[in-house]
Order: structure tokens, then C-alpha cells, then sequence
């Protein structure tokens, strides 16, 4: 199992490469506790017709969507918003706002955001070797720097899944982690 520890701020992130096999399991066993929980959900729950069209098909027919081929949020929301606080176009506003269960609070705006961001996305992709559609497990408390890096995630295309806040998963790490 490949380790590495790259320091943050006062946060050392460690980043370790994980036997896709151990988390498999773990998600074939939560996919089907979730689905078991939803067919509950929908058993209890009638379904109701909505009351504002009478033809479905028409409309369906006339639904087209402005989506484009590629979109990162990160990249073409954050990054846009980054541009028209710097412009003066739009007031800055805190983009996150984030307050510790000691009382430190930190505020960044848009273009706080997007440097950060971007730095942590090139360690990610630079030290890391971190590519498109790449997993990645954050283990971390609820600090500042897990929202940095989810953000990194979406802008390098990779997927971050979550993990207990704070806790360890078994089986994954050296022992005695």
C-alpha cells in the first residue's frame, strides 16, 4: 500500500492508495441497505399526479435542456463568480463560511476559494497522480480543508467518497493507524 503525506496548513494530509476489493464490499453492503430502505420509502408513500399539465407526452416532447458536453463546477460556476468578484461585478460575500466547534471562524470569498482550491488540486493531481474519474476516500474531522478538498476533487474529475469524519476504516491503512 502506497502512503503519502503531504502537509497542509496545520493539517498533514495523508494519501494512500487502497485495494479497490475492500471497498467493494463495503459498497455492495451499503448499496443494499440503501436499497432495501428506499423500497420501504416507497411502499409507505402513495404517489400523487401533478396538477399543473394534463399532457405529459407534449411536454416531454418540447423539454430540450441547454446542458453542455463538459461541466465542472468548479471550474465554470466557482472560477465564473471567482472572475466577477475580481471585476467588481459581484459583492464579496463570503462563498464559505466556516466556523470550528472551538469558536475559530473563517470566511473566504469566491476568489479565496478558487486559489486554495486550485492549489490542492495540483498536489492532488502533481504528487499524487490523481486522474480523471480517480477515487478518492476523505478521512478527515470537520475541518476547513475537507471542503478544499472536495472542491479539488471536482476540478481534477475525480470522485471523493466521503468517509467517517474523523474515525478510520478498518482494514484500510497500516495497523495500528
Amino acid at each position: 500500500m502506497k502512503v503519502l503525506m503531504i502537509p497542509f496548513g496545520t493539517l498533514k494530509l495523508r494519501i494512500m492508495n487502497v485495494n479497490s476489493s475492500i471497498l467493494a464490499n463495503r459498497r455492495n453492503r451499503v448499496f443494499g441497505i440503501l436499497k432495501t430502505q428506499f423500497r420501504s420509502f416507497l411502499s409507505t408513500n402513495k404517489t400523487c399526479n401533478p396538477q399543473n399539465f394534463t399532457d405529459y407526452e407534449s411536454i416531454k416532447q418540447q423539454y430540450k435542456p441547454q446542458v453542455p458536453e463538459y461541466f465542472n463546477f468548479a471550474r465554470d460556476v466557482l472560477d465564473k463568480w471567482s472572475e466577477e468578484e475580481k471585476a467588481g461585478n459581484r459583492a464579496s460575500n463570503p462563498a464559505l463560511w466556516w466556523l470550528s466547534e472551538h469558536g475559530q471562524e473563517v470566511k473566504w470569498n469566491f476568489q479565496d476559494l478558487e486559489v486554495y482550491s486550485k492549489k490542492v488540486a495540483n498536489i492532488m493531481s502533481e504528487a499524487c497522480d490523481l486522474r480523471l474519474a480517480d477515487r478518492v476516500i476523505v478521512i478527515l474531522p470537520r475541518v476547513l480543508e475537507w471542503w478544499l478538498i472536495n472542491i479539488a476533487c471536482m476540478r481534477t474529475g475525480s470522485d471523493a467518497e466521503p468517509g467517517p469524519s474523523g474515525g478510520h476504516i478498518r482494514g484500510v491503512g497500516p495497523a495500528g493507524v
